[in-house]
C-alpha cells in the first residue's frame, strides 16, 4: 500500500532482474504463491529531468506513469508533457480492471489483449479522464 501526498502516490517498490522467467516462477511456486490473475502490457520508459516517464499500453487503454524524486519534479515534467495533473489516476491497473469487469459484466478474469479483442473501451468506462485530452484506445 502507499500514501498519497499532493496528488502523488508514494510506496515502496522493490525491483530486481530475473534471468529466467521459469526459474522465477518455480521459486514463487516453491514459496507456495499461487497465480491469482495474469495481465499483459507493453511498456516503454524514458527519462526526462530525473523523472521516469513510463508509457504503458494496456488491453483497455494507454497510460503514462511518472516517477521522480519529489512532487515538484513530477509536476514540472507533467507540465512539460502537457498532461492534465488533475486527470491523474491513483488506482492500480487491477483495480481499474475490476471496476470495468463489474461495469461491463465481463466474464473473464485475466487482463489480456486477447480477452479485450473487439471491445471498445473509453475513458468513461474506466471512470477516468484522459490526461492528454484523448480517449484510451481499447
Amino acid at each position: 500500500p502507499g500514501v498519497t501526498t499532493d496528488g502523488v502516490r508514494v510506496r515502496q517498490e522493490i525491483e530486481f532482474s530475473v534471468s529466467s522467467f521459469e526459474a522465477a516462477r518455480a521459486f514463487l511456486l516453491a514459496l507456495d504463491y499461487q497465480v491469482a490473475m495474469m495481465y499483459e502490457k507493453y511498456r516503454t520508459t524514458y527519462d526526462l529531468d530525473q523523472v521516469h516517464v513510463t508509457l504503458d499500453e494496456m488491453p483497455y487503454g494507454h497510460f503514462a506513469e511518472l516517477e521522480g524524486p519529489d512532487v515538484a519534479s513530477i509536476q514540472a515534467v507533467c507540465g512539460r508533457l502537457e498532461l492534465d495533473w488533475n486527470a491523474g489516476v491513483q488506482e492500480s491497473y487491477v483495480a481499474l480492471f475490476d471496476r470495468l469487469r463489474w461495469k461491463m459484466n465481463l466474464g473473464f478474469t485475466d487482463l489480456s489483449f486477447n480477452n479485450f479483442s473487439g471491445l471498445a473501451i473509453e475513458a468513461g468506462d474506466l471512470e477516468v479522464r484522459a490526461a492528454d485530452g484523448a480517449q484510451p484506445a481499447g
